[in-house]
């Protein structure tokens, strides 16, 4: 038995059929080689039509991924566009902030300058009064009788007041009067020897003590002890052993010659010449007074009027040309 059926197997295997028990068995065979020959032309059909249908899918897949790539690239573009417009609104926002930031500060800059200009305009001004107010009591002060015309003396009877020549007060009581009028010694300038112009200060204070109060060479020469200190002082003493005691213009010859000399006026000189207003750096006040201190040490004859032009000078720029104007048409309407 088992050998008939590895039999019947071999022989379906080289596609001979096999004969079994009855003839049932021979015509299921015959029906199925019918069935084998007609099922490949179905079969290619079916296939093709797969093959079609798959290659169509494959198409419609390949054409959705083209669209959803370009889908995904638009999209990526256009996120990267909307990033970039808002960088450039965020850096034209920041441009125009600085650009903001930087009119305020030229309008700023515009304003301080023009501000600068009226107080220099006003400190001018005012100095320009008080020297005017001060050369005016001069003249009246030079236009007295008598250096004793201002200083109060003692009642006098009504006999005498009508005598003008008639005198009682001995030289002895006219220093006695004086010494009460004039300053006490610590109202006194001083001078030191260190600055580079005390002298000339030094020496015009105590002229207009001399012119003030009628004081005598000897109580001033009395008290050059006392006004010169430090420096000056041991200078001082070493003219006053070599030289004796002299009187006050022969000392004031002295301060000139020693401390007024050729090097002092060329340092002067060099210092305002290199001299020039920066409103970012000097203090308007001060550096007018400055130069007016060295102009006045170099120059103790000039005018005013040519104080300030050598000094509008050193301005520069539109203040020059505002202040000249400004001092020109005030001098020529005096004139």
């Amino acid at each position: 038995m088992e050998f008939t059926i590895i039999q019947a197997s071999n022989q379906e295997d080289k596609g001979i059929p096999c004969q079994k028990e009855g003839g049932k068995q021979g015509r299921n065979t015959s029906s199925f080689y019918q069935k084998a020959s007609s099922q490949p032309a179905s079969t290619r059909r079916e296939e093709e039509q797969e093959k079609q249908l798959e290659e169509t899918i494959l198409q419609d897949i390949k054409e959705k991924t083209l669209t959803i790539n370009h889908d995904v690239i638009i999209d990526n573009l256009a996120e990267k566009l909307n990033k970039l417009s808002i960088s450039v609104e965020k850096f034209e926002g920041k441009t125009s902030s600085h650009q903001k930031l930087l009119l305020d500060h030229v309008e700023k800059s515009d304003e301080a300058r023009m501000n600068l200009k009226d107080y220099i305009q006003s400190e001018i001004r005012l100095i320009t009064e008080r020297m005017e107010k001060i050369n005016e009591a001069n003249l009246k002060m030079s236009r007295l009788s008598t250096p004793f015309s201002h200083i109060r003396s003692p009642v006098k009877p009504k006999e005498e007041l009508k005598n003008p020549f008639i005198t009682d007060l001995s030289h002895q009581e006219n220093n006695q009067v004086l010494m009460k009028e004039a300053p006490q010694l610590k109202e006194w300038p001083t001078f030191a020897g260190a600055g580079e112009y005390d002298h000339m200060s030094f020496i015009k204070t105590i002229h207009m003590l001399q012119e003030d109060y009628a004081i005598p060479d000897e109580l001033i020469t009395a008290r050059l002890h006392s006004l010169f200190q430090k420096s000056a002082k041991r200078w001082y003493h070493g003219i006053r052993q070599t030289n004796g005691k002299n009187t006050w213009s022969w000392w004031e010859n002295e301060l000139i010659t020693k401390w007024a000399n050729d090097s002092w006026s060329y340092k002067l000189e060099n210092a305002f010449e290199n001299s020039f207003f920066d409103p970012d750096k000097n203090k308007p006040l001060t550096w007018f007074l400055k130069q007016v201190e060295i102009l006045n040490a170099l120059y103790p004859e000039m005018s005013q009027k040519m104080f300030h032009m050598k000094i509008l000078k050193k301005c520069g720029g539109e203040s020059e040309h505002a202040l000249r104007s400004r001092f020109t048409k005030r001098y020529s309407d005096k004139n």
